[in-house]
């Protein structure tokens, strides 16, 4: 087994600990916060002051979509790395 194969075993081993929900929840905030701050931003910095009502006209399609979409995407990347752990493990435990 590699040195980075161990450090991420390692690593998933501690996510695996905390739960499929917690690390479900922690994903999705993740990704919806750098979508929300990217698109204050934008708004901020790169429109006019008009746009502040379009863009809080918005959130509820925006929360909708983060949860639309990470929640069964973060669920298939748990599944995938926890059948790589399982792979790993039985790599471990074979030498």
């Amino acid at each position: 087994m590699t040195e980075s194969q161990k450090k991420w075993l390692k690593r998933w081993e501690e996510k695996r600990s905390k739960g499929f929900i917690h690390y479900i929840m922690i994903q999705t905030l993740m990704i919806g916060g750098g979508l929300f701050t990217g698109k204050l931003i934008g708004v901020a910095l790169f429109t006019n002051q008009s746009q502040w009502g379009e863009f809080f006209s918005s959130i509820p399609i925006t929360v909708a979509m983060i949860v639309v979409v990470c929640i069964p995407l973060n669920s298939l990347v748990w599944f995938v790395s926890d059948k790589r752990y399982q792979s790993l493990t039985n790599q471990k435990n074979n030498t």
